[in-house]
């Protein structure tokens, strides 16, 4: 008969310092979302209002900032995470792929809404040129 110590442990005891250290970075990239939909994007919304060219911007700027559309974007790493974290049976492979997915998504999600908020600017250099 085994013994109870020969059982594997599951869930986040089986996590190693590198699974945390993964985990607690995509969840900073999907906090960074947040911040930006609450705190910066805003602020970017005031300064098109400000110069009077908010009607004139791009389709994808308008989308960005909108509010909960980069909270929206925060759930894809969370998700990730969840998957990654949820079956306990699948191996450290699976659980490292979900979670360094989780954080290419963060950053990826985090990188788009930067360079959508920051297109009109471009078209302005353009235009200038």
């Amino acid at each position: 008969m085994d013994k109870p110590d020969a059982i594997p442990a599951h869930g986040l005891r089986t996590l190693s310092a590198g699974d945390w250290i993964g985990a607690v970075v995509t969840l900073l990239g999907a906090v960074a979302l947040v911040h930006e939909a609450l705190w910066r994007l805003p602020a970017w919304e005031g300064m098109f209002r400000d110069f009077a060219a908010y009607d004139s911007l791009p389709k994808l700027t308008m989308v960005v900032l909108w509010k909960p559309f980069a909270c929206l974007l925060a759930i894809g790493p969370h998700a990730t995470l969840a998957i990654a974290l949820l079956p306990p049976s699948r191996g450290l492979a699976w659980r490292r792929a979900w979670i360094v997915g989780g954080f290419v998504l963060g950053v990826a999600a985090l990188w788009f809404v930067e360079w959508a908020v920051r297109l009109p600017l471009e078209q302005l250099a353009e235009a200038i040129r």
